[in-house]
């Protein structure tokens, strides 16, 4: 499986490549940098919904289809962000799809970690101890917070 990298979501839900198009601006979002390889965010625009990427869910119409084995998700229990990416998944019907590792809901100094606990899901892909290292493996040079929900 290639990683195209990780996507890295703010405190709203927005990909951290997206800026608002005027500060402070509830609305109206555009990506920071172009990129073909991530659809774009739905938003409102005068208080009605547009769905900027056309039809997402299992048969990827207008993006990319799910595939099982392309996609893996990193959440954590104590996060509402990550806790909303479970219920999409579910609604989307993308639960033998996209597979998920749960983080410790305890954070310590290292960050988010896979050490046992209740509802621990340890990573089957790198068999990471810490959730840094899964972003240091999709970029050995990133810099920035290591969050949850993210998706490679």
């Amino acid at each position: 499986m290639a990683l195209a990298g990780v996507v890295s979501l703010d405190a709203m839900g927005i990909p951290a490549d997206c800026a608002r198009e005027k500060p402070g601006d509830p609305g109206i979002l555009k990506r920071a940098s172009p990129r073909r390889d991530t659809p774009t965010m739905g938003l409102l625009i005068d208080g009605v919904w547009h769905d900027q990427d056309g039809k997402a869910g299992p048969t990827g119409e207008g993006g990319f289809p799910a595939a099982a084995g392309r996609y893996h998700l990193y959440v954590s229990h104590a996060c509402p962000w990550a806790h909303r990416t479970m219920i999409v998944r579910s609604l989307k019907g993308l639960e033998q799809l996209v597979s998920v590792s749960v983080v410790n809901w305890l954070m310590d100094a290292r960050g988010w970690t896979f050490d046992s606990g209740p509802g621990v899901v340890p990573d089957p892909l790198r068999d990471a101890r810490v959730l840094h290292e899964v972003y240091t493996h999709a970029n050995p040079t990133y810099t920035g917070r290591v969050t949850v929900p993210a998706l490679i």
